[in-house]
């Protein structure tokens, strides 16, 4: 009969040093052992208090108050036992550790939890991936402390971050990590140097829930990051004699990107819902489609459609052009997530009759010449304008949009906090976004008055259920070309819009609005209108008309 008190529990590295670390806590114990050495039947219990362990591998560390552990010829128990996380979450323990009689310690233990945290790595903890993971699921420990094998199935949710950094590199380590062998007994493929891989080897399954965000890091000196949240399956295995693979797919619900351009200029896209990153096993090697939105972009299309304006001889569209219009200024991410294919799409979704005409042909034949598209994106980017044809546009306005961009935003999110703070984050008025919006910009080419224009933007936004939303913009601009025609040069205007989405794959919008806007006099000039609009993307013909059949097909399935 052997007895222990207090005694501290960080002797038990001895058997578990590579898997478990910073062991901190004591315990008292009773074993009793009886009959012949080679076959002892024992039991007992131990008593563990005030005690905290750290799980290497997922940097998780964990604490508990006192848990009592029986012993048996087989076992040592642990059912019964509560761990707390660093959160104060608590999970549930059963298995234990086996043995066979106090010889040939191993592994068959369980952590179930509705909440807890699985997953804790820094930057630098792992060159493959770091952030957080909270949720609900199990952990199971198997194999011995040698080469354990660690498997999580897990609801991911609230509080949960994964990143995972492609500008990664590699740095020479310390000398005394080199050994130095015998080359020729290599050669010879000397069984007596082979060695069985040790350490762990973890498997995760992970339901990652809209709760939940993650993002893949281009550059972090320059914020050249890929955030948001979605769903999907994700499977992440890391053998202990191999390196990380990852299968799955993650939907993208929402979410930002940083494009940079030189490291010198950044802006924000939003993503568009339905993007999509699939891993297939190298996790840097999974492929992207995704596409992200340059929102809130006001511009005229004066300079991106000179050469129709030339030809077109009519005051009234050459006036129409020299005022902002919105521009949608889209971005694709496309291929291997190491080094994907960027490109851009532009759209005008506010024009109509021949402005449309003439800017839908510049952007089609845009999409044949990228180099030209990219300048045109450069000066959206930069300057806030479209690039006149003879490639020079003002310094100033690029400095002046690229600070006024960056103080709208910033007075936007003050008035929104100030609105929560003053009606409480419940108050309907609070669910409403509030946005301000300057910019200054210049057409060049067809006239000879001064074709500089400024525009001072106030917009109100809110979103009914991710279907019905309502926009009002009340904005002041000063185009010169109208004080050129005997008017003030100065007009307050507003649009008005209602939107409906139709459908649950988002194609199908309904939408009504009213208008404000100076006609070429400068005398206001009132519209109101609805529209139907209706979307579907392809790559070619075939697959255009595929997408018919299968809707057909579904809709025959789901009767």
């Amino acid at each position: 009969k052997v007895k222990v008190n207090n005694y501290p529990i960080d002797f038990a590295k001895y058997w578990i040093g590579g898997s478990v670390s910073n062991i901190v806590g004591n315990f008292s114990a009773q074993l009793n052992a009886r009959g012949p050495t080679q076959r002892l039947d024992v039991n007992g219990y131990i008593d563990a208090r005030n005690g905290a362990f750290t799980i290497d591998y997922l940097q998780t560390r964990y604490r508990f108050y006192q848990n009592r552990v029986a012993i048996t010829n087989r076992l040592f128990d642990l059912a019964g036992s509560t761990l707390i996380d660093e959160r104060g979450n608590r999970a549930r323990l059963s298995g234990g550790v086996t043995h066979d009689r106090l010889k040939n310690l191993g592994l068959n233990a369980r952590i179930d939890t509705d909440r807890f945290l699985a997953l804790d790595l820094k930057p630098g903890d792992n060159p493959l991936y770091f952030g957080t993971a909270l949720g609900s699921g199990y952990v199971a420990f198997s194999g011995n402390f040698i080469k354990p094998d660690i498997y999580v199935n897990a609801t991911v949710g609230p509080g949960s971050k994964l990143s995972i950094p492609v500008d990664y590199g590699s740095e020479a380590g310390p000398i005394d990590n080199v050994r130095f062998v015998d080359r020729d007994a290599y050669d010879r493929e000397d069984p007596t140097l082979a060695t069985e891989p040790t350490g762990v080897s973890l498997r995760m399954d992970l339901t990652v829930t809209d709760q939940a965000v993650g993002e893949i890091i281009f550059d972090e000196e320059v914020g050249d990051i890929l955030r948001g949240s979605g769903n999907g399956n994700l499977q992440l295995n890391i053998p202990r004699d191999g390196e990380l693979q990852m299968y799955g797919d993650y939907n993208i619900t929402e979410g930002s990107y940083l494009f940079t351009f030189q490291r010198i200029v950044n802006k924000e896209f939003s993503v568009r819902p339905g993007g999509k990153v699939t891993w297939t096993g190298d996790p840097f090697a999974a492929q992207l489609a995704i596409e992200a939105d340059y929102e809130n972009l006001k511009t005229p299309i004066y300079n991106f459609i000179q050469e129709y304006l030339l030809t077109a001889g009519n005051p009234q569209i050459i006036n129409n052009a020299s005022r902002a219009t919105d521009v949608d200024l889209t971005l694709k991410l496309n291929g291997i997530l190491t080094s994907p294919d960027i490109n851009f799409d532009l759209a005008f979704p506010n024009l109509d009759g021949a402005l449309e005409t003439f800017a839908n042909n510049k952007r089609r034949l845009l999409l044949l010449d990228q180099n030209e598209l990219n300048r045109q994106v450069f000066g959206l980017i930069v300057a806030g304008q479209f690039l006149p044809s003879d490639l020079s546009f003002g310094i100033s306005d690029a400095a002046i949009n690229t600070l006024s961009e960056w103080l709208s935003n910033y007075f936007s999110l003050l008035i929104n906090d100030l609105v929560k703070d003053a009606f409480g984050e419940d108050a309907f008025i609070s669910s409403f976004e509030f946005d301000f919006a300057y910019s200054n910009y210049r057409n060049s080419g067809l006239t000879t008055t001064d074709g500089r224009s400024s525009a001072l933007e106030f917009t109100i936004r809110k979103e009914f259920n991710n279907r019905f939303s309502i926009t009002h913009d009340l904005n002041v601009f000063n185009n010169n070309q109208l004080s050129g025609l005997g008017s003030s040069g100065t007009f307050v205007g507003n649009d008005f819009a209602l939107e409906w989405v139709l459908n649950d794959s988002r194609s199908l919008t309904l939408r009504f609005y009213e208008r404000l806007e100076p006609d070429i006099t400068g005398a206001s000039r009132f519209q109101v209108g609805t529209g139907l609009s209706w979307r579907r993307e392809f790559d070619s013909l075939e697959e255009f008309f595929a997408g018919f059949r299968k809707d057909v097909e579904a809709a025959g399935t789901q009767r």
